[in-house]
């Protein structure tokens, strides 16, 4: 994959979030083997966040 700008990051935290949370975890395996220091993923995805009733925003700011 082309990490594009993200490569200046390496040593940020990154948090990795899809629906579901499968394509997240493929895409987070991607980034340490990229030599990524922190990265995490939201765990079962915005699905599970949402069934949490934890907040989320939708739309641009």
């Amino acid at each position: 994959g082309n990490l594009g700008s993200l490569e200046n990051h390496k040593s940020d935290p990154i948090i990795v979030v899809c629906k579901t949370g499968q394509t997240a975890q493929e895409s987070a395996n991607l980034l340490v083997k990229a030599g990524f220091e922190k990265v995490s993923l939201l765990k079962n995805g915005l699905i599970a966040w949402n069934e949490a009733n934890l907040p989320l925003v939708r739309g641009k700011k």
